[in-house]
């Protein structure tokens, strides 16, 4: 094997991010065990939020540096940030908009440090996520600088353009963005709703009432989750779990049923009252255990299979059957092609559900869709997919030393609990273009005939390269 230098150096910065990264987990692992928080090591993938900036001493420091500068006390600091953390954005929502106090403006430039320059939400790398540390140290070492000067633009960033980061629907604000809780708060609102790229729904209030999900007829359960004891869930009668409880003002839909997650979030914003003919019960199928639908296939019987609204995906002809290449542009050609296709049919099917889903909800107030209403779903189905696509490439990139180890014999791809597949599809790709023998793919999902992810399957791998 010959040396080589760029190879040694690209080692060498790889294991220092490592070293790096194993590090702030361990930081943030001990300042969460410290102050009773869950699944804070988990920033290593999202990027350091407030909390996050004060468990990590690199960053820790500059934050102590400004409380002194701004007259006021660190702990203090720390204790609005653990608040937060908690219970949400909710009941500092007068003091933050005011913005007078040390502490509101300390915290107000750490949340400004975290989103400044950050091009988009999605899961890091090692080394990803070693830049977004440089650039919040950055952030917070300019704030360090000129206080005053950086406060005016956090201020900026947090207060006035909040009305940017979240649209509201049927009375409930709904954001795609990690500070969508804050703009809310600032705005009057007292519970609202975060989507990740993912679909994952997770609802924040000043107070979740429990006493609701018992009148929805579901109960308290403590689990394990994640390794972690006395999680609380909320369980259907058939002991599905549909809420995940980690505070008393969070909560996770499990289900990713978007109506059960509205009418948590309606009956926890007690600042909004309900008119005559309002109801804050969810319909009773969002309280039985459904995963992602789309809403072309609602309304069907078990076992039909309703192809129409997808026609003219189908109507687009497969690429040409590729056989085996072993170069690695051939290889890079192939895996690109396979992206653009699962791009192109995710982005047209999910625009559509979201585009039905609207026209839905302004039928009910008696408006019609508008231009800006496509445009505006184009764009958010887009940043999706996009996002989608780029954690699929990193899981296949981190998975790749182990798929080489595997044997050149016919082998078979398992996608256990695998929704539409894209995960199993990725591998299957991977291995065909680099002339691996490949039996068959299987996609494993209790759900998928059911919500008719098969179908959307289908339609996927009837436009791969493959």
């Amino acid at each position: 094997m010959r040396f080589s230098p760029e190879s040694a150096s690209s080692e060498a910065r790889e294991a220092e991010n490592k070293a790096r990264v194993d590090g702030v987990r361990q930081e943030l692992a001990s300042f969460a065990q410290d102050h009773g928080l869950r699944g804070l090591d988990d920033r290593v993938k999202r990027g350091l939020d407030p909390v996050g900036i004060m468990a990590v001493a690199e960053t820790r420091r500059p934050v102590e540096s400004l409380a002194a500068k701004e007259g006021g006390r660190y702990e203090d600091v720390l204790k609005m940030t653990l608040d937060i953390q908690t219970g949400g954005p909710w009941a500092y929502a007068a003091k933050l908009k005011e913005a007078k106090d040390p502490d509101a403006k300390v915290w107000m430039m750490m949340n400004a440090a975290n989103t400044l320059g950050k091009e988009r939400e999605m899961d890091l790398t090692e080394a990803e996520f070693a830049a977004d540390l440089d650039r919040v140290r950055g952030n917070l070492a300019e704030a360090e600088s000129d206080p005053e000067k950086f406060f005016d633009k956090a201020r900026q960033h947090v207060l006035e353009e909040s009305q940017k980061r979240f649209r509201v629907v049927d009375g409930v604000p709904i954001s795609e963005m990690d500070n969508g809780f804050i703009a809310m708060a600032v705005n009057g609102y007292e519970a609202g709703i975060i989507q990740d790229a993912d679909g994952m729904l997770f609802v924040g209030a000043k107070q979740i009432d429990d006493e609701v999900f018992r009148k929805w007829g579901l109960r308290s359960e403590l689990r394990e989750d994640r390794g972690r004891r006395d999680v609380e869930f909320y369980v259907n009668g058939k002991g599905e779990a549909l809420i995940k409880k980690l505070y008393p003002g969070f909560a996770v839909v499990l289900s990713r049923n978007f109506d059960l997650a509205r009418a948590v979030a309606r009956a926890s914003d007690k600042s909004r009252p309900l008119g005559p003919d309002e109801s804050v019960d969810p319909p009773a199928e969002a309280l039985s255990h459904t995963l992602f639908e789309p809403t072309s296939q609602k309304g069907m019987k078990s076992g039909e299979v309703k192809e129409d609204p997808m026609t003219f995906l189908r109507s687009k002809p497969a690429g040409p059957s590729a056989g085996p290449e072993s170069s690695e542009t051939a290889l890079v050609r192939l895996k690109d092609l396979f992206y653009d296709e699962m791009a192109f049919t995710k982005s047209q099917v999910i625009f559509l559900d979201a585009l039905e889903n609207l026209r839905r909800e302004r039928a009910k107030k008696g408006k019609p869709l508008t231009e800006k209403d496509f445009e505006k779903t184009a764009e958010k189905t887009d940043r999706k997919v996009r996002q989608k696509m780029d954690e699929l490439r990193y899981m296949i990139d981190s998975m790749s030393p182990y798929l080489d180890e595997l044997p050149d014999e016919p082998l078979t791809v398992m996608d256990m609990a695998g929704g539409a597949g894209d995960l199993g599809l990725a591998v299957s790709t991977k291995l065909l273009a680099e002339g691996r023998k490949l039996k068959e793919t299987r996609i494993v999902d209790p759900f998928s005939r059911l919500h008719q992810l098969d179908v959307f399957t289908d339609t996927i791998t009837d436009h791969l390269p493959f």
